[in-house]
């Protein structure tokens, strides 16, 4: 696609143009506008029109292009606005286009039939001194010049009304929505390198692989003046951000289904593993909507970078249920190896030792005490997924497991099937 089509189908992006010779600083609303000269004009008695030649009258500038499709509907209003006030105002309308043959072939092809009025001249001159002058980057572009030569505004096309005229003219002030361009935007910058742009932010969020000296961690930020929340996680695996993406609690109720679940979960979580494996995520949200969803949001980042379907299914799996104990502990457990690395404890009730316990693949527990009490919980390391040791560390504590298939909510990992991939 070549320029001029970009240009047509964006409909109003102009580009930023040089500056040669002197900087002449641009005008605000209401300063005096000077004399200037525009040569070249077709459309019109004249060739050359100065502004002086329009004292007492309102002067509109209309900036426009040929290639501009939004401009087009405003000349034929113009001119009827030209022909309606005759000689108390004046539209002239500068084109941002290579030559005036352009501008002229327009016109007959477009307007022949309406016999317009009004004076066309090129917005570009040697000196750039018109645009200097009424810097923009986006057409239409209309400025405002008052009788008395005073810059009254600069607006979009649809300001200009026969009611807001009419409200000028009688000496009165119209209520007019500035337009103002940003003119040090750069549409080929990423939207968050424009810093423009973050006081407009309502949301954003971003993707990255794994950070060196970053640490790991994930937390949220907020601003009660602006209603400004960051959603922050810092280099986590994939099984955690999408744990907490989708609200699974426990490591054990996630099934990997996939063709590569070591890249999504290492027990030994290497420094080499962590490198390659894990991701940074991050969700900043300013003053959302009532129905605004931001883990739906993050589901969907997630799912499409990591290539996978994640969904709750409902799946009967042996479970081992917690029931109190009548009898005193008989059976106690010996760790293998009481070093400080390998052995550890827990202290807590039975449904918070379960969420310690709850490691990929480790045997679902299912607390049915219905007790507070605390329990002094040891085990080896390297027995956290085998349910006998489980099992007579419990049962030291007056618990006892019984085996019983449940219905468990499991959170299935899959690989996205190939329809459901999109460039």
């Amino acid at each position: 696609m070549n320029l001029k089509t970009i240009l047509i189908v964006m409909g109003m992006l102009l580009p930023i143009h040089s500056v040669s010779g002197q900087e002449i600083k641009p005008l605000t609303i209401g300063d005096t506008v000077p004399d200037f000269e525009l040569p070249n004009v077709i459309n019109y008695k004249d060739s050359v029109i100065h502004l002086h030649d329009f004292q007492g009258k309102l002067v509109i500038l209309d900036f426009y292009g040929t290639w501009c499709g939004g401009c087009q509907p405003g000349i034929p209003k113009l001119d009827s606005l030209q022909k309606v006030f005759k000689d108390k105002i004046q539209v002239i309308v500068l084109c941002h286009d290579e030559n005036l043959d352009i501008v002229h072939k327009t016109i007959q092809n477009r307007w022949k039939e309406k016999n317009l009025i009004l004076p066309f001249v090129l917005a570009k001159d040697p000196k750039e001194y018109i645009n200097q002058l009424f810097p923009h980057k986006m057409v239409p572009h209309e400025i405002w010049i008052s009788p008395d030569r005073i810059l009254v505004s600069t607006t979009g096309a649809d300001e200009v009304s026969y009611k807001n005229i009419r409200t000028l003219l009688n000496g009165s002030k119209p209520v007019l929505q500035i337009k103002k361009d940003l003119l040090d935007f750069d549409k080929n910058k990423a939207l968050l390198e424009n810093p423009e742009v973050l006081n407009n932010l309502k949301y954003s969020s971003l993707f990255t692989k794994h950070i060196s000296g970053a640490g790991a961690a994930f937390g949220r930020q907020y601003d009660s003046s602006t209603r400004k929340s960051r959603y922050y996680y810092i280099n986590l695996s994939p099984i955690l951000l999408l744990r907490l993406a989708f609200g699974c609690d426990l490591e054990n109720r996630v099934s990997l289904e996939c063709s590569n679940p070591t890249a999504i979960y290492s027990p030994s979580y290497s420094r080499q593993w962590r490198n390659l494996h894990t991701f940074c995520y991050e969700q900043t949200i300013i003053n959302p909507a009532k129905n605004f969803s931001r883990k739906q949001l993050m589901q969907s980042d997630l799912t499409h970078f990591l290539g996978l379907s994640v969904i709750w299914e409902q799946k009967l799996v042996p479970c081992w249920v917690l029931k109190k104990s009548h009898n005193s502990g008989n059976e106690h457990y010996s760790p293998k190896n009481t070093s400080r690395t390998e052995f550890i404890s827990y202290h807590g009730t039975g449904s918070q030792i379960i969420h310690q316990l709850a490691v990929l693949d480790s045997p679902v527990l299912i607390d049915e005490t219905n007790s507070n009490r605390i329990l002094d919980f040891q085990i080896n390391r390297s027995d956290i997924k085998n349910i006998h040791a489980i099992r007579t560390a419990f049962n030291s504590n007056n618990i006892h497991l019984q085996k019983q298939y449940r219905k468990i909510n499991m959170l299935i990992i899959r690989d996205t099937p190939l329809h459901n991939v999109h460039n």
